[in-house]
């Protein structure tokens, strides 16, 4: 049995900018803290719907998705629960998966009282010891959704100088949210992502990085830029499932028990 938390933790990973291997780090954190016995539900809130593919890519495409859990689309409709469209992906580990239809959330909701606290409501008493929330390139009223529910953000940034340019936009929409309606709402930490240790880019990342946050809210991990994380989801697999020995693997070892560690400690 895993060393149980004193809470269950709701973690958004969000970035503005795409590429950043947001999504990667949301299928690999969950398969991870899953394999470690943790009960995890992961929610897919990009209209992308990657997350999903990773999981369910193989599998008949979900008949209802997180559209019907925070929109009642049509007279005499009402949102479902959570829990009539998640789906299992193996022991310990379950997805509410997303759709396309997720894009006209973001004009559907915007005219709605509780538009943006749809996602929170729709959590409350979920039984999981994790939620991983992965969001979409943007701060619109989805990532609002998620950062509104979640306990803690994780911000992953590429080991790029381009990486850099959206993280004003996500820290406006962190301090905003925290303000107005979560206030519990949780830093918890930034993380570089695809990282080529031949390079320079991660040393002068991390030095702009600690010019705009505390060094202690950057992970020590850092995720490399290796062949097998790459290649996974196009296997339908996380990187424990298709390559258990990589380096790969190891640098997501090393995150989950940074990211344990600080809910502990937070």
């Amino acid at each position: 049995m895993p060393s149980r938390l004193n809470r269950s933790p709701i973690l958004c990973f969000s970035h503005i900018k795409g590429g950043v291997a947001k999504t990667t780090c949301c299928v690999n954190v969950g398969a991870g803290l899953a394999d470690m016995g943790y009960r995890t539900l992961l929610v897919d809130m990009d209209p992308q719907s990657s997350l999903t593919d990773v999981f369910l890519g193989n599998t008949e495409p979900p008949a209802v998705s997180l559209y019907q859990v925070l929109y009642a689309d049509g007279p005499g409709q009402r949102q479902m629960a959570i829990s009539d469209v998640i789906r299992p992906v193996r022991e310990n580990l379950d997805i509410a998966p997303a759709s396309l239809d997720l894009v006209r959330l973001e004009h559907l909701l915007l005219p709605e009282v509780d538009g943006r606290d749809r996602l929170r409501r729709a959590l409350r008493g979920h039984g999981y010891d994790f939620v991983i929330i992965d969001t979409s390139p943007s701060v619109g009223i989805l990532t609002s959704n998620a950062m509104i529910a979640a306990t803690d953000l994780i911000i992953p940034v590429q080991a790029s100088y381009f990486a850099l340019k959206g993280i004003e936009n996500i820290m406006e929409t962190f301090n905003t949210i925290r303000e107005r309606v979560n206030e519990s709402l949780n830093l918890l930490g930034v993380i570089i992502t695809m990282v080529d240790k031949r390079k320079r880019h991660p040393r002068e990342v991390i030095a702009d990085l600690v010019e705009i946050f505390p060094r202690e809210l950057i992970f020590d991990t850092q995720i490399r830029e290796v062949a097998k994380v790459e290649a996974s989801p196009g296997y339908h697999q996380d990187i424990f499932s298709f390559a258990p020995e990589s380096p790969g693997a190891d640098d997501f070892r090393a995150f989950i028990k940074e990211i344990l560690t600080r809910c502990r400690n937070s």
